[in-house]
């Protein structure tokens, strides 16, 4: 290209991620909390492992549960949960003065483990607590770009530059989270993790969430969720 030419490429419509971090003193209580549960939850709260996740158990996984509602000793983990995410919803742009967390499980991923690439119906901002987990060892969990590859429509492909890696051309993104964080984002993100774990009791827990109140502002369409 002539370099007398001007040039500057931006970005629109870019997806955002909340990154947030419990201090470690409040970690460190909610951690001992979850772990317990995850030993001694009563058996009609368990969803042990089936064929297409074999190395995955998880807690209060069915549509009628909910962990931060089953389990009274978590109420300020839910309301951390519940803030965080407002803040999230306010640092978009929007406003909502209340949320529900509409559904939230624990997983305890073992060595051997994937987790299929999904996103979350039904709701409006999922997250994900690093409750147990080894940065140096447990899988990280990987969002795709869905600008990247939308085969269920004509496009036009050309072949990636596998030497010029950028936030256009990469298939997916793997997050260098950490212990005592908390991810957010909207939850129509497809989400998940290829590369099997390569430990034992790897602790995370997923939350989804809706705004109590949803109106686009005119009064005219609106719902409210009850929670």
């Amino acid at each position: 290209m002539d370099r007398s030419i001007k040039s500057n490429i931006g970005q629109i419509n870019p997806e955002p991620l909340g990154a947030y971090v419990l201090p470690p003193e409040k970690h460190q209580l909610y951690k001992r909390l979850l772990l317990s549960i995850c030993k001694n939850a009563p058996i009609e709260f368990r969803q042990p492992s089936t064929d297409g996740e074999p190395f995955t158990d998880r807690v209060c996984h069915n549509s009628n549960q909910n962990l931060l509602n089953d389990f009274d000793e978590l109420n300020d983990l839910k309301k951390d949960l519940q803030s965080i995410t407002l803040n999230f919803i306010h640092q978009l742009g929007y406003l909502s003065d209340q949320v529900v967390i509409n559904d939230c499980w624990l997983n305890v991923t073992n060595k051997g483990a994937i987790l299929p690439t999904h996103f979350h119906a039904n709701s409006y901002i999922s997250g994900n607590y690093f409750v147990n987990y080894d940065p140096q060892v447990d899988t990280r969990l990987q969002f795709l770009n869905d600008r990247y590859d939308r085969s269920a429509a004509p496009v036009i492909q050309l072949k990636r530059d596998p030497n010029n890696n950028t936030a256009y051309n990469m298939p997916s993104l793997n997050i260098n989270a950490m212990e005592g964080q908390i991810l957010v984002w909207r939850s129509q993100l497809a989400h998940g993790f290829k590369k099997p774990n390569e430990r034992n009791n790897r602790v995370t827990l997923s939350f989804n969430s809706m705004p109590k109140i949803c109106t686009n502002g005119t009064g005219n369409y609106s719902f409210v969720v009850e929670g």
